[in-house]
């Protein structure tokens, strides 16, 4: 099985909470629950470390973190600060190949949606803005920014999308393609900021939808039900 796929798995258990936090991840128990060799199970365990997932210990291996709601705002907030700034320096560097590659990139996420294809209009959302990250030309800061898509993918799989998101992120994307082929670095700034906080609030409600309500104890003539 493939890299990719296989770290897709894991990251979606995870997302899940088929991995409880700080749950041992043995390459061996992995590999039988993926039906995988070792090597594809160790590489992606290394890399799910490093988007925050996944915790090394000396002599202890590999244990799942928890992604609760703290995990996922300090994640959004940190994109609410790189994101804006890598929009920023592309528009600076954008050129008319980029803008119609963004622009094509577009019109593919829009069929998407209009298919009711979630997966395909998913996966053409990360393209748009890598697309924006790579024109930026800043490797540091895309570096950090690209290594948490698939968590981001995982986390709408799992909690759903707010039923007006897409035509919003449609709203959003062809307003940033007009500041950059506009070549207008603080528009585009500020476009993506707004852009990255919508879709932190969008998320954010959702995991609070799906989090169990603390209701009272149930009360029988007076006194609280044992």
């Amino acid at each position: 099985m493939q890299l990719q796929t296989i770290k897709s798995r894991i990251c979606d258990d995870i997302v899940k909470g088929a991995f409880a936090p700080d749950t041992r991840l043995t390459i061996d128990m992995l590999a039988s629950r993926y039906q995988s060799s070792h090597m594809p199970i160790r590489e992606a365990l290394r890399e799910l470390a490093g988007e925050g997932l996944v915790r090394y210990e000396a002599r202890r291996g590999a244990r799942a973190l928890p992604v609760d709601r703290r995990f996922i705002e300090d994640l959004l907030m940190l994109r609410t600060e790189l994101e804006p700034l890598l929009a920023r320096l592309a528009a600076k560097k954008i050129d008319d190949a980029g803008v119609a590659e963004l622009r094509e990139i577009q019109d593919g996420f829009e069929a998407a949606v209009e298919d009711g294809d979630n997966a395909g209009a998913v996966d053409a959302n990360s393209r748009f803005h890598r697309c924006i990250n790579r024109i930026a030309d800043n490797t540091e800061v895309s570096t950090i920014v690209d290594r948490h898509w698939l968590v981001l993918s995982r986390l709408w799989a799992h909690y759903g999308h707010v039923p007006d998101r897409f035509p919003g992120v449609i709203s959003d994307h062809r307003s940033l393609i007009t500041a950059l082929s506009s070549r207008s670095s603080d528009d585009a700034a500020a476009l993506m900021r707004a852009h990255v906080i919508k879709a932190k609030y969008q998320l954010i409600k959702r995991v609070d939808l799906m989090q169990p309500t603390n209701r009272p104890p149930r009360r029988t003539n007076g006194r609280a039900a044992k």
